[in-house]
């Protein structure tokens, strides 16, 4: 995963769906070997909206060139995505925050999992955070947003949940 800033968002008409397409305008290294990442496919990936609406991303599979590596990374646009929710980024920061948006208005149970998540992996985060200051000399904010611990945690390569292993609550 890669976690992007930098990026267009189109409206994409296929022959089963109507989605938004996420050009980067970024350039990637593979985060494990540090090689150049080439196109490789889209796959498409769908969100719950802050109005509770479904909304379909289609996101770019990069591949990594270096032989040894061909890890395959996919290009999720900050401010969209948080890995391995179905919320968007943006419910689930107001949820993190105390507020509730239309998308989980009625969802108590969706409510106190996305918060339970985020008081889980917090602390992981931040320490991440911290070693990344002390390894790059970058210093974050002294309250950083999620958007920013998200995006900070995944491009250096440390996301280690996976839809099996995250805590649900």
């Amino acid at each position: 995963m890669i976690m992007i800033i930098n990026y267009k968002v189109k409206t994409l008409i296929t022959a089963l769906t109507v989605g938004l397409q996420i050009i980067s305008m970024e350039t990637h290294t593979c985060p494990i070997c540090g090689r150049a990442l080439a196109y490789f496919s889209t796959r498409d990936r769908d969100i719950i909206d802050t109005d509770g609406s479904i909304k379909t991303l289609f996101i770019r599979r990069l591949q990594c060139e270096n032989k040894e590596c061909r890890k395959i990374h996919h290009e999720l646009p900050v401010g969209y995505i948080v890995p391995y929710k179905r919320h968007c980024a943006e419910t689930i920061e107001k949820v993190i925050n105390g507020e509730v948006t239309k998308a989980v208005e009625n969802e108590q149970r969706t409510i106190d999992r996305i918060k339970t998540w985020w008081n889980y992996v917090l602390p992981y985060f931040l320490n991440i955070l911290k070693s990344l200051t002390e390894k790059t000399g970058h210093i974050f904010d002294d309250s950083p947003k999620t958007a920013e611990i998200v995006r900070a945690v995944v491009n250096s390569h440390n996301w280690i949940f996976t839809r099996s292993a995250v805590l649900s609550g």
